[in-house]
């Protein structure tokens, strides 16, 4: 089984907003096969998330042991877990990681009652 390691987070300002969030997933990749042998033929990771009651999307990564999704709605709850592949076909899922993407709130008001201040020379 993949035990995912760690969740690191960030967001995305563009033009003073928050408008995307991102995730970076870390986890041990497998060594051995079901059956205890050694694996020596793998082939990399599925990773898998979702939002309650929503479509998963599957992205595929390669055998280092880590993947960053990009793009998430702030504010929405997702859940992630990924599966490891050789030839034969995919491992069970790992544990599950459940995260909610930050949201910056919104933006300030505009200033108000801007004015020119003269001096005398």
């Amino acid at each position: 089984m993949i035990r995912m390691l760690a969740v690191l987070a960030s967001l995305a300002i563009v033009a003073g907003a928050a408008r995307a969030a991102s995730i970076s997933l870390l986890w041990d990749p497998p060594t051995n096969c079901v059956d205890g042998t050694s694996l020596t033929n793998l082939l990399g990771h599925q990773l898998y998330f979702w939002q309650d009651g929503g479509t998963t999307n599957k992205r595929t990564c390669g055998t280092n042991g880590s993947a960053t999704v990009s793009g998430l709605t702030g504010g929405t709850t997702f859940t992630f877990a990924v599966a490891a592949y050789n030839y034969l076909g995919e491992s069970e899922k790992s544990n599950l990681i459940r995260w909610t993407a930050p949201t910056l709130g919104a933006l300030p008001a505009a200033p108000q009652n801007v004015r020119m201040k003269s001096e005398a020379p």
